[in-house]
């Protein structure tokens, strides 16, 4: 009996997760961005596309600069563009920063399904900032 039971267990728990696979309950979406690195505050904003015109719920998201110029001082991604719906912050002369949330933001995409999400920070030392800002949903 135990020698049918095992492998009728496995089986089971391989089609329950080739069943959920499909589901696609996360998306992830990756925009390059650059700033002036002039020691102002410069701001960009980009659209995350293909959202659907339904509520979506942000669960984290993260910074990579890939040319670190003269350095950061500081950068925001905040969605909607709203001070109230910060999704990850980095600090003075980071190149990574990662915010995974134990909740999440609900944001409103457009009637085309897209999101505006603004980058605000500040870098020094002349050139440009390069990197990229990644949004993690839930969907």
């Amino acid at each position: 009996m135990r020698s049918r039971l095992f492998p009728t267990l496995c089986l089971s728990a391989l089609c329950l997760g080739a069943v959920a696979l499909p589901a696609q309950a996360s998306e992830t979406r990756v925009q390059p961005f650059t700033l002036l690195c002039d020691g102002t505050v410069r701001s960009v904003i980009f659209n995350v596309t293909g959202l659907g015109t339904a509520n979506r719920f942000i669960q984290g998201g993260d910074f990579s600069i890939t040319n670190p110029s003269g350095g950061v001082r500081f950068l925001q991604m905040l969605a909607e563009a709203d001070n109230t719906k910060l999704i990850v912050d980095m600090g003075f002369q980071q190149v990574r920063a990662i915010g995974q949330f134990t909740g999440f933001i609900q944001v409103t995409p457009n009637a085309s399904g897209n999101l505006p999400v603004q980058v605000t920070g500040i870098c020094m030392g002349g050139g440009s900032l390069t990197g990229f800002a990644t949004v993690y949903f839930f969907s």
